[in-house]
């Protein structure tokens, strides 16, 4: 029996291959019978394909961006851009990120494997390789926003001087345990085309594998984070005596006046308790300036893990939206059937009303595809600096004043052999030109005018008239003089 346009029998596809789950289909009668692949060709409007694009282009934004801060941290010295091993991680999986998102702006890819089945990662080259670089990017970011978390938290609350052991320790634990996390997700769940030109994980496998680390990572980092913060805002207020101001402190703290005014103490006591009071006050002045001096230099790592923690949050809750088709039951699926068979596959829009219940609506899926990669921009505007601009205006500056030196140094002037031996001549002759058994400087300077001519100056005549100063309290005498006593 066949099935009523536009559905494809299931029993008219022989070839095995692509994503046998991620057919759409229904029994009809007694005939199971499949949506036309793609799917979101008949859950969301025309203009999906066109919309979804946004975000790949979005991505190259964000390619570029990030090769440009890497090129930056390796020509311009560390003082100027202010890079940390913690801060160049995340960049590394925005880029791996960002090539996910591109690349099928250059490839094309078909997302079908036939006319019913879409295409998984063993099936298509370029579903492999934007899932890969997909999900080792989400997950070099998510681990890295952890460690830097974390080294944060170390580094305030209880004070730790994290050296080279845990440098290394981090490192390894965000690309090993990344790569790790890969193959675990790819083996075991795999990657299909679902919502667009870019493979994802299969939703309904990859909860074990893929997003319950996910989010339980994501979590610890965000409590990390909300701890931190409490911890800053108590040292740095403590000072201002503000916490005082809270009604049950306030509350506290009369009770805690009427019990010390009924309290007779001593005149030593009361030295005693202003000294440890001092003390105290420094103590936390001391606390809070270290804080909030830590703060004003890391203010920009924390807000950006914070933006990547949100926009992977919102892209989680997007993607636990999209079910199989085995999810929905045939009479939940019965109306939207009958009215695409009414309706014909040219007027399929009609049934919108009826597409709109089986996964998530197409402004949030295109919307999350673009705040995932858009959390590169996030990024990129927490680490740069001003500096950076003024570190690439100081370096081509210097570049074109050696290029000009080099111009110079490299002129005729230097290729001539006679005018070189000539100077030779005079930096190495060390005879006094006055002593008797020398010719004088003049006939020297004769000799080489006539042996030189092109060295001549105006400027420069035989004789000159010797002007007395007025201070001057000697006089020339001849070379032998007779002295009267």
């Amino acid at each position: 029996m066949s099935c009523p346009e536009p559905f494809i029998s299931e029993l008219s596809i022989t070839t095995p291959g692509g994503y046998i789950d991620g057919r759409w289909c229904k029994l009809i009668g007694n005939t199971s019978c499949c949506f036309p692949c793609p799917i979101t060709d008949w859950t969301y409007s025309e203009n999906f394909s066109s919309d979804i694009q946004i975000s790949s282009w979005l991505g190259l934004s964000v390619f570029v961006l990030a090769i440009a801060y890497s090129i930056s941290c390796l020509v311009l010295p560390k003082q100027v851009t202010g890079h940390h091993y913690l801060n160049t991680a995340p960049l590394i999986g925005f880029i791996f990120m960002s090539v996910a998102y591109w690349l099928p702006l250059a490839t094309k890819p078909q997302q079908c494997y036939d006319s019913i089945t879409p295409h998984d990662w063993k099936s298509d080259v370029s579903c492999a390789f934007t899932s890969t670089f997909l999900l080792f990017g989400v997950w070099v970011l998510v681990i890295s926003c952890f460690f830097r978390a974390l080294s944060l938290y170390l580094h305030l609350r209880w004070e730790k001087e994290l050296g080279k052991m845990f440098m290394v320790f981090s490192l390894v634990v965000i690309f090993v345990g990344a790569a790790g996390l890969l193959v675990l997700a790819m083996t075991l769940t795999g990657a299909s085309y679902q919502i667009g030109s870019i493979c994802v994980i299969d939703i309904q496998r990859g909860k074990g594998t893929f997003w319950g680390p996910l989010l339980a990572i994501g979590a610890t980092t965000i409590l990390l984070q909300v701890l931190l913060m409490f911890y800053c805002f108590r040292v740095v207020l403590k000072p201002l005596d503000i916490l005082s101001m809270l009604p049950f402190l306030s509350a506290r703290n009369k009770r805690a006046s009427v019990v010390s005014q009924e309290t007779v103490m001593t005149y030593t006591t009361h030295i005693t308790n202003y000294t440890n009071q001092t003390s105290n006050s420094a103590t936390a002045r001391q606390a809070s300036a270290r804080v909030w001096r830590i703060l004003q230099l890391q203010w920009r790592a924390v807000l950006s893990v914070l933006l990547i923690l949100i926009h992977v949050a919102l892209l989680t809750q997007m993607f636990f939206q999209i079910h199989l088709s085995a999810y929905y039951s045939l009479d939940k699926s019965m109306p939207w059937i009958q009215c695409l068979i009414s309706a014909g596959a040219a007027n399929r829009t009609k049934c919108s009303s009826y597409s709109s219940e089986f996964g998530p609506s197409e402004t949030n899926v295109v919307a999350s595809m673009c705040l995932l990669i858009g959390s590169g921009f996030w990024g990129f505007i927490c680490v740069m600096r001003i500096s950076i601009v003024t570190g690439w205006l100081d370096w081509m500056k210097a570049r074109k004043a050696a290029i000009i030196n080099s111009v110079k140094n490299s002129g005729p002037q230097n290729n001539d052999p006679e005018r070189a031996e000539s100077s030779m001549s005079y930096c190495t002759d060390t005879k006094d030109p006055l002593s008797p058994d020398s010719d004088s400087r003049q006939d020297k300077w004769f000799e080489d005018r006539e042996k030189y001519p092109q060295v001549t100056h105006e400027e420069n005549s035989i004789s000159r008239n010797y002007k007395i100063p007025k201070q001057s309290f000697s006089a020339p005498t001849s070379p032998i003089s007779t002295i009267s006593i």
